[in-house]
């Protein structure tokens, strides 16, 4: 194929893998209504009442498709989203900072603990859950304010913290995350249907674990500040939580489920058959984005060059990579690892594409949802005075990309499912 038909392959390859992670078509499948009782993912319940609650980057869609399925049966809802919510039937909506926490997160936050209190003995309490709502349901635990957690937040951002260290942190300073959620709903039965953003698809670290106990939390919490805050002078609140010597729940286990409804798994698994369908050799690596991203480029065409026999062949691979920030430029993880995979493709000697995406649509600082570079692409930097090791060392990847034509930009997908990057060729 010539790099015309690999980058409008690479380009439907991508849709295929978004539309399967569309929340309203995963809800359909793991919520059911029959009657006066549920079937959520399986397990069958009459509930006295129903209160929902949805909160992150897919929160909407999933609220939407909640009432579109349980209708009148639901009681009241919130809906916290980085966008503003619509009106739904007995629904209050709030708008919330992403991916540093603001007011209106705290605000929307009591007002779960107020639902949560509210809510006894034979109700059931459904979570839709989804990336960016860690950020999105702010609720500081006594001695923390808003503003440690936000300049803590800013700093294990640009640090290059990994999602699992960060919400690390989140769940010692918060009273909703590492099972606050569920401790708080008690008596009442907890249900979460996740939408995963994260390695492994841990439901302890999806949104911080709302309803999962982790005793690896506080740990980990301690280690991260003291290895990436080195140095800094911490509130007097968060030195005293991170002292503590139990920092995590114990939410009774049979009161609150979590389940996984869809995951960058969902993702590679549609993207595969798509690339299968246009006559690709389909090689899939799971979790295979980590560390940093201007190192994991150049390691996945590595890995594509290894690839022989007859083709052509896609590589997809998921995960979450860091970006430690040097400089002062406009970009994101998406963007960095295609920038930085440049020169590797321009050695490749055939016709290779890579994309790279943030499947919620928003990558890092810009209003881009990745990058789209190919073999030539070096050539065409170097003829249009673009320099690229320039650019990362600025973490300016917005900048050359948009110069040299190669940006993705889909906006707000309305899902989340951790970043992509694939290869074609």
């Amino acid at each position: 194929m010539n790099r015309a038909k690999l980058r409008a392959a690479a380009r439907k390859i991508l849709r295929a893998g978004l539309d399967a992670v569309e929340p309203g078509r995963l809800l359909d499948s793991h919520l059911r209504r029959a009657g006066n009782a549920l079937r959520i993912s399986g397990t069958r319940v009459r509930p006295r009442r129903l209160f929902v609650v949805a909160v992150g980057k897919a929160a909407v869609p999933m609220a939407q498709a909640a009432h579109r399925i349980l209708g009148g049966q639901i009681t009241s809802a919130i809906v916290i989203a980085p966008q503003r919510p619509p009106k739904m039937r007995r629904t209050a909506g709030f708008t919330a900072g992403h991916p540093v926490p603001d007011g209106a997160g705290v605000r929307a936050s009591h007002a779960v603990i107020r639902l949560l209190r509210e809510s006894g003995e034979g109700d059931v309490i459904l979570l839709l859950l989804s990336g960016g709502a860690s950020s999105l349901m702010p609720a500081p635990v006594p001695g923390v304010s808003l503003r440690d957690k936000q300049r803590l937040t800013r700093l294990l951002l640009r640090r290059g913290a990994s999602i699992g260290e960060l919400n690390a942190v989140r769940k010692v300073l918060s009273r909703l995350k590492g099972g606050g959620f569920a401790e708080l709903a008690a008596p009442a039965r907890a249900f979460t249907l996740a939408l995963s953003d994260v390695p492994d698809d841990d439901p302890a670290t999806i949104g911080s674990g709302p309803c999962v106990r982790d005793p690896q939390s506080l740990p980990l919490a301690r280690k991260t500040v003291r290895t990436l805050l080195r140095g800094i002078a911490l509130p007097d609140g968060v030195r005293r939580a991170l002292r503590r010597s139990s920092g995590v729940r114990t939410p009774p286990t049979d009161a609150a489920t979590t389940v996984v409804i869809g995951s960058g798994r969902t993702f590679a698994k549609a993207a595969g058959e798509k690339a299968r369908q246009l006559g690709f050799r389909v090689h899939i690596l799971r979790d295979a984005l980590q560390g940093e991203a201007r190192g994991c480029g150049p390691e996945l065409v590595g890995r594509f060059r290894a690839l022989r026999g007859r083709g052509p062949h896609c590589l997809i691979a998921t995960g979450e990579t860091v970006v430690r920030v040097l400089g002062r430029g406009q970009g994101g993880r998406n963007q960095e690892l295609a920038l930085a995979a440049v020169n590797a493709l321009a050695q490749l000697g055939r016709p290779t594409v890579l994309a790279a995406l943030a499947t919620d649509g928003v990558d890092g600082n810009s209003p881009a949802s990745g990058g789209l570079v190919d073999d030539h692409t070096l050539e065409q930097a170097r003829k249009m005075g673009v320099r690229i090791e320039s650019a990362l060392a600025r973490n300016d990847s917005t900048t050359a990309l948009r110069l040299l034509d190669a940006m993705i930009v889909t906006g707000p997908t309305n899902t989340n499912v951790a970043d992509v990057a694939l290869l074609v060729g």
